[in-house]
């Protein structure tokens, strides 16, 4: 069974390969309409979803990385 830190780790391989896949092939955004309504979707804000998701998953791994020592 995988650690806290291991799945955490492996939830932030998947933000950056998201991330990676999202700047070589970025999308304009654009408006869906269908019968339960109009929907935006927004490659900027798609983008910066991924980024803060990312610092956060960043956070959390050391967080959970067990002890450490600050030396200064």
């Amino acid at each position: 069974m995988a650690t806290e830190a291991e799945n955490i780790a492996t939830a932030l391989a998947n933000v950056a390969q998201q991330l990676a896949d999202l700047t070589a092939n970025p999308k304009p955004s654009y408006s869906v309409s269908g019968p339960k309504g109009s929907r935006s979707v927004s490659w900027g804000e798609h983008m910066n979803s991924l980024l803060a998701l990312q610092k956060q998953l960043r956070d959390q791994l050391v967080k959970v990385s067990g002890p450490y020592t600050v030396f200064g």
